[in-house]
């Protein structure tokens, strides 16, 4: 196996720069070595390494914005961001894999190493030796930019896009039925979580929080991003590198001095809001299982950081409020009203399992 490790060299630097790169099993790639004028701005993944169903990757542009495969309804793609985080990864897909319409897996490989780490990481040999039912892609960008999972990554042929984070993992059931509320309203975000901000009047601020019954003169509803599902339409809004909303946005959420990349939730529900689409749907009821990851480590799919401290995340998204009311020269958010509609996830859905998962499966 011809892993690429260590830093690089006179033969790889040419290879990168003629746009060939000799990936690993010794398969030679041909890619289209071209400038990104918003590369600073981490635009996604223009071009970068794609490992294909059994890990090997190859150098290329993805097909977003130019994927001319058929429309397909019935299924939905799932893209799941992730950053050095390679074992609640693994265990992500392996809840996935098994569910009834799932077309295939995008995974957003957030890096700023141009692969290296994902060569490492361990994921290639876990592609090559488990057989898995559906299709894995895995789309290496170029910067850690949490924007990426805005637009479409890699070759979609579906309607529906189920975005979720590394760390997470939804009931089969509860996913299938996510789905089937979004066949019903495909040109709406629906959200597996739904939050509130609310005018503070004892504070004189705007608040994240998370119970959408408080009372308050002034109340918007949101989805969070751990998981939601939108159509390649809704997604397409964020495809355009020349919006100045959109790079506004972005400069904020990678603003160098300061950490700002846990804003992107509310940043992302401004931006869709203020480009038109219509409010989100949420649902109540949904079930978080725990993961436990291959060497030991436990999250229930929620940050680390909210469980050491609940009131740490809100201060935090508290603050992402000003700040993103001052970098879309807002008085008050432009937000739908609080509460989102929902629909209540019925007992029925959860649990399910969906059958097995292990070396042996088969597409």
């Amino acid at each position: 196996m011809a892993y690429w490790k260590g830093s690089l060299h006179l033969p790889l630097l040419l290879q990168l720069i003629s746009g060939v790169f000799l990936c690993q099993d010794g398969v030679v790639a041909q890619g289209l070595m071209r400038k990104n004028p918003m590369r600073r701005y981490g635009a996604g993944a223009q071009q970068g390494l794609r490992p294909g169903r059994l890990g090997h990757a190859r150098l290329g542009m993805s097909a977003a914005g130019g994927w001319q495969g058929p429309v397909i309804k019935d299924q939905f793609t799932v893209q799941i961001m992730t950053f050095k985080r390679p074992a609640h990864l693994m265990q992500a897909i392996r809840s996935l894999i098994n569910a009834p319409s799932l077309n295939k897996i995008v995974v957003i490989w957030n890096d700023d190493e141009q692969g290296r780490s994902y060569v490492d990481s361990g994921m290639p040999q876990f592609l090559r030796e488990h057989k898995l039912r559906r299709p894995v892609e895995v789309v290496i960008t170029r910067t850690n930019d949490v924007t990426n999972r805005w637009r479409r990554q890699g070759h979609i042929a579906t309607q529906a896009v189920f975005n979720m984070d590394d760390d997470t993992t939804v009931d089969l059931g509860t996913l299938e039925f996510g789905f089937s509320i979004w066949k019903k309203h495909p040109d709406q975000v629906i959200g597996f979580f739904d939050r509130v901000i609310f005018w503070d009047t004892a504070t004189g601020q705007y608040v994240y929080g998370y119970d959408a019954g408080v009372v308050a003169p002034e109340k918007y509803g949101i989805v969070i991003g751990k998981a939601w599902i939108a159509s390649v339409e809704l997604l397409q809004l964020a495809e355009n590198d020349q919006d100045l909303l959109l790079m506004r946005m972005r400069e904020f959420l990678h603003d160098p001095q300061r950490e700002q990349k846990g804003c992107d939730d509310i940043a992302w529900n401004m931006f869709l809001h203020l480009r038109g689409a219509k409010p989100p749907i949420g649902l109540a009821g949904v079930r978080m299982d725990d993961i436990i990851t291959w060497d030991g480590q436990k999250t229930t799919g929620y940050s680390a950081v909210s469980e050491a401290d609940p009131d740490a995340w809100t201060r935090y998204r508290t603050h992402c409020i000003a700040g993103l009311l001052r970098v879309c020269g807002l008085q008050k958010p432009d937000l739908p009203p609080s509460p989102v509609q929902q629909y209540l996830v019925p007992a029925a859905a959860q649990p399910q399992t969906y059958g097995t998962w292990g070396q042996d499966d088969q597409l």
